[in-house]
């Protein structure tokens, strides 16, 4: 039987943006693929992109977690509820912890706070100078770069929180 961490790399979840035809794909808990229909890429602005990839973020974020606490469940982990002050104290900090990752280039950075509010900003011009696959490609490198700051925050609570 695989472990729960094994369980929770092979999740695989696909989202579409409200009302577009622009996907997102999240496979090993942080690679991100962001592919489009037919000619949307071309005609689309940084902007509406902007507010598409904040909705699919949204939207995978949520997928992930209740993915996440079935697993949990199935593996008879089942989370109790904050039980000490500590526990309380650290699911605080964790809903206002602000972690950011961009692209190499730049062009593409991704804020949250909390890992639900996000924002996301594209610098102007991307659209016209990268195709949708190198476009794809930074937007994966700043959710890589988001998730490792998360990551290393988190890691960080836990030590002030529970040791």
């Amino acid at each position: 039987m695989d472990s729960l961490a094994d369980r929770l790399d092979s999740l695989r979840l696909r989202v579409q943006a409200p009302g577009s035809e622009i996907y997102a794909d999240l496979r090993n808990r942080k690679d991100v693929s962001v592919s489009f229909g037919e000619s949307v890429y071309e005609w689309t602005s940084e902007r509406n992109l902007e507010r598409q990839l904040v909705s699919m973020a949204r939207l995978l974020y949520a997928q992930w977690v209740r993915k996440y606490r079935a697993e949990l469940s199935d593996s008879f982990l089942n989370a109790m509820g904050a039980e000490s002050q500590n526990d309380h104290d650290f699911l605080a900090a964790r809903s206002e912890l602000e972690s950011s990752g961009a692209s190499r280039d730049g062009r593409v950075t991704i804020s949250a706070v909390g890992m639900q509010n996000v924002e996301v900003r594209i610098v102007p011009g991307t659209v016209r100078e990268l195709d949708e696959h190198e476009f794809s490609g930074r937007v994966s490198e700043a959710v890589h770069a988001l998730a490792d700051d998360y990551q290393t925050k988190i890691r960080e609570l836990k030590i002030r929180y529970f040791t």
